[in-house]
């Protein structure tokens, strides 16, 4: 027995050893985007973004994104529409310079967001993803962990509520000092997508993404979290990634991607009469539906 725990242990030491070096490569590495050496601080979001002109590859030269041209006012609320693979995410990922742009220029406000403070820049955009992100700590401090400064537990409590998160987390023993489990188990997917919202507002943003944040839900699920973007979303300029269609009918303008181009913008009555693109998707999801 003794030498069978040795030779456990060994195997142990080496795996243990390997997964040491893929995290050291990973904390070692150097981000990509550079802040400008005289950034401009702008902590509010006044008049419009434009996209002018941008490309985007994530290897050189091979562009996921051409050309891309398109403007959105200060509370709008814009969805981008599209089969999977035609840019959507990666759009959303350019707004707040997750990555940079190969050519071409994004601006807030007619200013270049290369020029603007990282930190500052981003923290006008609170993000919901389609994976619910949650950690293993108390709801409370999952939520307040969407917010830059130091927040107090009233302001998680009203970030909550406007995510409608209020009516399960009131029922709970431990109420905002309740653990979430790892991967949020201890909660369904309505709920942690809930909460998710609740720590994308926290801090009060301007902009808010919503990419994918209901394509993983069910049914009922779904119209809960919808109401809690209806809710959360206000004077707040929005900007949703969209697959289902019943989701972004009343968006103020549909932005319709097509492997890496625009191929159509408008609202949901102007597309359904002259765009191809969003006739096929209209017709492919509520024909289904009716059919089924």
């Amino acid at each position: 027995h003794p030498l069978k725990a040795v030779t456990t242990s060994f195997t142990d030491i080496k795996r243990a050893m390997v997964s040491v070096d893929r995290i050291g490569e990973i904390m070692n590495l150097s981000t990509e985007i550079r802040e400008d050496a005289n950034a401009i601080i702008k902590t509010d979001f006044t008049d419009k973004i434009e996209f002018k002109n941008v490309f985007f590859a994530y290897i050189d030269n091979q562009y996921v994104l051409e050309n891309i041209n398109f403007v959105i006012n200060k509370g709008e609320k814009v969805a981008f529409v599209g089969a999977s693979g035609s840019g959507k995410t990666t759009i959303a990922n350019l707004f707040n310079r997750m990555y940079d742009t190969s050519k071409g220029v994004i601006s807030i406000d007619g200013i270049d967001i290369k020029k603007l403070n990282i930190k500052k820049l981003r923290s006008m955009f609170g993000i919901v993803t389609q994976e619910s992100i949650l950690f293993r700590e108390t709801i409370e401090n999952n939520v307040s962990y969407g917010a830059y400064g130091d927040i107090d537990k009233e302001q998680v409590i009203k970030a909550c509520k406007f995510a409608y998160a209020d009516e399960f987390i009131d029922e709970l023993p431990d109420k905002y000092d309740t653990e979430i489990m790892p991967h949020g188990y201890n909660f369904s997917g309505g709920q942690r997508q809930r909460l998710c919202i609740a720590r994308a507002i926290v801090d009060n943003p301007d902009i808010l993404i919503f990419d994918e944040a209901t394509s993983a839900l069910d049914t009922n699920s779904e119209q809960k979290v919808q109401s809690a973007i209806d809710q959360a979303a206000g004077h707040r300029t929005v900007i949703l990634i969209a697959h289902r269609l019943s989701t972004i009918l009343s968006a103020d303008k549909i932005i319709v991607l097509d492997k890496g181009h625009i191929v159509g913008i408008g609202t949901h009555q102007e597309l359904l009469k002259s765009n191809e693109h969003y006739q096929h998707f209209y017709n492919l999801q509520f024909n289904t539906s009716s059919a089924t």
